[in-house]
């Protein structure tokens, strides 16, 4: 699996998390059910709960980093990146 497709599975699920309120494990479980390889599954694993464990630092450097709040999908998308950054 390409790294841009594994970001397409992170971004769904923290998408379902954010936007429809859904429940982190179950998000995640449905996306990983698409996957067929353990170390896809683990990446996916770590970057997605990476996110939501470093919520508070992420939020604070996105509104360090632009003059106005960015749409939703644009935060999330931001988010994986500062992650991944750090």
């Amino acid at each position: 699996m390409e790294s841009i497709e594994r970001n397409l599975v992170v971004f769904n699920a923290l998408s379902a998390v954010y936007r429809d309120g859904a429940y982190s494990n179950i998000a995640l479980n449905e996306q990983l059910n698409t996957v067929k390889s353990v170390q896809d599954k683990a990446y996916i694993t770590r970057l997605f709960y990476g996110v939501l464990g470093k919520e508070v630092q992420l939020e604070y450097l996105i509104g360090k980093l632009t003059n106005k709040r960015p749409k939703p999908v644009i935060v999330i998308v931001l988010k994986m990146g500062l992650y991944q950054l750090r």
